[in-house]
């Protein structure tokens, strides 16, 4: 059994926290581990701060050459770090990689970008002054993450951080340990070749060690991935000392299906977005939103695609779908289909079972849950592949259904109108809005975010390498004659 240290780097904490992550394909022990405690992250905090000071002065141009051999670095990493996360996680091969390549892609967004960091010009209303913006690195940058997306979600943040001229602390899953120590033995080693050997650092442990993360007075901003109930915690810790906050919370994320949708298209799309990842994505679907006149047909391939899912060892290359994380994932999938089954005004279409026959209790058949009136428990996400499923006959009505939760992440729409589509995009509450594809399986390109209970952070592409670093407006006098806007004349 592996035994992963505290920190990187390393330093020896009292030992209260101990964790032993199993697999959740077959129970088997992948490794074990004590949690940071106050001290240790206070000093990992430290170090980081200090290698900010000397990695804010490169200009960024010259941090090309860090990320650059941070790639070639993964790349030849890939292997090893897909066999973690199958391992680990339970993602099927393909999905591995892909997360592997979605890390590739972030860099090279990071490449283009640091020789793009823009700062604007304005007119100045006073003669001979100049006045413009520009923007400076935050300090050390505390990053939180979920087990699911174990180096993507990281990732997405620590590569703008850096290019932004910020040092990193990842505090990763206490779920997902073994895939985040073998990406960190990568990136230090090409940290520290370059000389700055503490740029990115880790504490390994529970919630425990992820609030003295966010409490330490090093850490300037805060980006944490998971529950609602989490990001709340982190919200208010970081109000109490004005910290910037990255929020990505609850998806709970909705596709309608017009009645002149492409129903094959569809089907394709929404079959990903259930099943992909055992429907544990922050971007998974949770609920179909079906006009009455295609709901039965759009629900007949569905459910024969369900029943061609291999579900299984997602090392085999012939598994579709792999386990859910862990036993109490399970447990609350499985207490939430007894719910509906008592539930008078809903009815099961397809699935609802934990499946015999593999090592551990976390196998679960995909799950249709027709609904004719709504209900409480369709507010909170069932980190599964299980899916609410609503018939309308308004456009209107959709998108008030597809609003009416408090999270507000991905949404979709599948129609061949424009006009339906629009009103879609102006309509949807959600950070995420696509047309004719599914919620899940955003590129890097675009800011990945959402509003409501979600959080309202904007990670990956766009302009989102804002959220690293502080605004400055700055105002240069070169005519050597004091003058005031506004036409103010003061006399002096």
């Amino acid at each position: 059994m592996q035994t992963i240290p505290e920190s990187i780097p390393q330093f020896e904490s009292e030992k209260k926290y101990h964790y032993i992550k199993t697999s959740p394909i077959d129970g088997e022990v992948v490794c074990e581990f004590y949690g940071a405690d106050e001290n240790t992250v206070s000093r990992v905090c430290e170090a980081a701060y200090q290698e900010f000071l000397n990695w804010s002065k490169v200009p960024p141009p010259k941090r090309i050459d860090l990320l650059t051999s941070i790639y070639n670095s993964i790349l030849n990493a890939k292997e090893e770090l897909v066999d973690c996360i199958q391992t680990e996680v339970g993602k099927i091969r393909e999905e591995a990689v892909g997360e592997i390549q979605e890390a590739l892609d972030i860099i090279n967004f990071c490449i283009g970008l640091c020789r793009t960091l823009e700062g604007r010009i304005f007119p100045s209303e006073r003669i001979n002054h100049f006045m413009f913006e520009q923007w400076h690195p935050l300090g050390v940058c505390g990053v939180i993450t979920a087990f699911n997306f174990p180096v993507a979600v990281f990732s997405w943040n620590a590569f703008l951080a850096i290019t932004c001229g910020n040092s990193v602390v990842w505090k990763p899953s206490e779920l997902a340990p073994k895939t985040a120590y073998t990406f960190m033995k990568i990136l230090k080693n090409e940290c520290e070749k370059q000389g700055f050997g503490n740029l990115i650092c880790a504490v390994f442990g529970g919630p425990e060690t992820g609030s003295f993360l966010v409490e330490n007075n090093r850490t300037a901003l805060i980006s944490a991935t998971g529950s609602v109930r989490m990001g709340s915690d982190v919200a208010q810790k970081c109000a109490k000392n004005f910290k910037k906050v990255i929020l990505e919370l609850g998806g709970n994320n909705a596709v309608i299906v017009h009645k002149d949708a492409n129903l094959d298209l569809a089907v394709n799309a929404c079959f990903f977005g259930i099943v992909g990842t055992s429907g544990q994505r922050c971007t998974s679907i949770r609920r179909l939103i079906l006009h009455k006149d295609v709901f039965e047909q759009f629900m007949d391939k569905m459910i024969r695609k369900l029943e061609g899912v291999v579900i299984g060892d997602p090392r085999d290359p012939k598994v579709m779908m792999g386990p859910l994380i862990s036993d109490a994932a399970a447990l609350r999938f499985e207490e939430v289909v007894h719910f509906i089954k008592n539930c008078t005004d809903s009815e099961i279409l397809y699935g609802g079972k934990l499946l015999d026959g593999f090592p551990v209790r976390n196998y679960v058949q995909p799950t249709l849950v027709k609904v004719n009136t709504p209900f409480d428990l369709i507010n909170n996400e069932t980190f599964a592949p299980l899916v609410y499923c609503f018939e309308y006959e308004d456009i209107n009505d959709a998108i008030t259904l597809n609003n009416s939760v408090p999270q507000g992440l991905s949404s979709a729409i599948f129609t061949d109108s424009l006009q339906v589509a629009f009103t879609f995009l102006g309509g949807s509450d959600c950070g995420l809005a696509n047309v004719n594809t599914s919620t899940s399986g955003a590129e890097i390109g675009l800011a990945f975010g959402g509003e409501k209970q979600t959080g309202g952070g904007r990670e990956a592409g766009s302009d989102s390498w804002k959220n690293y670093m502080r605004r400055q407006s700055c105002v240069v006098n070169w005519g050597g004659i004091f003058t005031l806007s506004q036409n103010i004349n003061f006399p002096s």
